[in-house]
């Protein structure tokens, strides 16, 4: 019987620690990528979009990760409008890039794929947002320069 009780004790630790490990895991996660969520409109196509909104994790963007969900983004919002300079570096997969300035498409940026070395890629106009999806996105959608963009956020997102 003593035995028994040791052995159940043992579970229950090594189940519990287990629990703590994985709410460890899930707060880092969080912690380390902000997923501030918001919803962009272009066209006939609404998706659901994670917001970067300042400068280190607009750096970090979709690097290294495996994939991005069919018909979901990353939308990038600067402090002004500007010709901000992106590159690939760390990406698994080809992206399209929609520059906005305002409430507006202003430049296409098609079939981006990874990593190409040391290119960076810049919108023709100044823009003060920037939309990576999956590549052939714009195709699809037929996404063009002038659309207008509509955008809802959470109204407590702030760009720094």
């Amino acid at each position: 019987m003593y035995h028994t009780m040791q052995h159940r004790f043992f579970i229950l630790i090594v189940m519990m620690s287990a629990l703590v490990l994985v709410s460890l895991a899930m707060w880092w996660e969080r912690k380390e990528t902000p997923r501030n969520m918001a919803f962009v409109r272009i066209r006939n196509t609404t998706i659901p979009v994670e917001v970067r909104t300042d400068a280190a994790s607009r750096a970090k963007g979709l690097s290294w990760r495996a994939w991005l969900p069919r018909d979901q983004g990353m939308l990038f919002l600067f402090p002004k409008p500007d010709r901000a300079t992106f590159w690939m570096q760390g990406m698994q997969f080809p992206l399209d890039f929609i520059w906005i300035a305002g409430d507006r498409v202003v430049d296409l940026t098609e079939n981006v794929q990874p990593p190409p070395p040391l290119q960076t890629l810049s919108p023709s106009v100044p823009a003060d947002r920037v939309l990576e999806v999956n590549a052939r996105f714009i195709a699809e959608h037929a996404i063009q320069n002038g659309d207008p963009v509509e955008m809802v956020f959470d109204k407590n997102i702030k760009i720094e």
